[in-house]
């Protein structure tokens, strides 16, 4: 029994350490963004519709992280990670038009901004899922309207992902 009682204070040192260690770590996941990596769908703008310079854009879904796009012989790699945002556009102008790739971007909790990749990842996008349209550097006719992605190539520890739209004070939360 003596030598219980003089392990006991050790033991609860330990015990206290060891709560001190997890609380440590739950706090450190959460700050580095690990349970605020996933989506929360609950949060997506999907279904709401901006416009700016004669485009109708409306979020349809949420959206997608890829490290590679494509499917068969046809990829593309990320520099960082694709983020993949499904969407439908109409071109409301008087003429046929390519898709401005400054319209929308994407800024994150550090206030960078990014814009949409060249045609080349999206392409290999789409060789996957033949039920989208291509939009970048594919002309939309008057009164057109494409269901479409944009693909974005952000750091990895980019966070609060937002579609910024030109020109306009409002904005597309991501859900991320």
């Amino acid at each position: 029994m003596k030598k219980l009682r003089e392990h006991l204070p050790v033991t609860r040192a330990w015990v206290v350490a060891g709560l001190a260690l997890i609380l440590l770590c739950a706090a450190g996941i959460t700050a580095c963004g690990g349970a605020g990596d996933q989506p929360d769908p609950s949060k997506a703008d999907i279904g709401k519709t901006l416009e700016s310079e004669g485009w109708k854009v409306t979020l349809t879904g949420l959206p997608e992280r890829e490290s590679v796009v494509g499917t068969g012989g046809i990829t593309n790699q990320a520099q960082g990670i694709f983020v993949i945002i499904p969407l439908t556009v109409v071109n409301e102008n008087e003429q046929v038009l390519l898709f401005p790739q400054d319209l929308l971007k994407l800024r994150d909790t550090q206030r960078r901004e990014f814009v949409p990749t060249g045609s080349t990842p999206q392409f290999a996008y789409l060789q996957a899922h033949p039920d989208k349209e291509l939009l970048i550097d594919s002309p939309v006719p008057t009164g057109g309207a494409r269901e479409t992605i944009l693909i974005y190539d952000v750091p990895k520890d980019a966070k609060g992902l937002i579609m910024v739209v030109k020109g306009v004070d409002d904005t597309f939360n991501l859900g991320y």
